[in-house]
């Protein structure tokens, strides 16, 4: 039959990857989180994951002003948490990412720095030309 909608709100239950997680993980750990301007909260309800697992993380920024916050924020909890950004390049190349005041849609690439050099086939080399004298 026909299902009439009484209220457009949902109950769900949540829990933190750190719950998730508790228990002993082996190899590399890979997260991706597009969470619609949660990913500051799933970032914070990560933290012990993000300090003893080193993860790494695939995120999506953006949102332009209603998500602006969150990205700030996660970006901020990831450069804390010592780890590198990198945008995607069409071609899947990793380009160290230059913080933007305020995103659109884009997902971003964050390595623990002491993990970089494992990975830095898949990073590619900023070159800066100086301009011609």
């Amino acid at each position: 039959g026909n299902t009439e909608l009484v209220s457009n709100a949902l109950k769900v239950s949540a829990t933190t990857l750190d719950a998730i997680l508790k228990r002993p993980v082996t190899g590399t750990v890979f997260i991706k989180i597009d969470a619609e301007g949660a990913e500051s909260a799933i970032l914070q309800g990560a933290s012990s994951t993000i300090a003893n697992l080193r993860p790494i993380i695939s995120i999506e920024v953006g949102g332009y002003e209603e998500w602006n916050k969150s990205t700030k924020d996660a970006l901020e909890l990831l450069n804390n948490s010592n780890y590198r950004l990198y945008s995607i390049e069409s071609t899947g190349a990793l380009v160290p990412h230059i913080p933007d005041t305020l995103y659109g849609y884009d997902n971003l690439v964050a390595i623990p720095s002491e993990k970089v050099s494992v990975y830095s086939r898949l990073i590619k080399p900023v070159i800066f030309n100086s301009p011609a004298s």
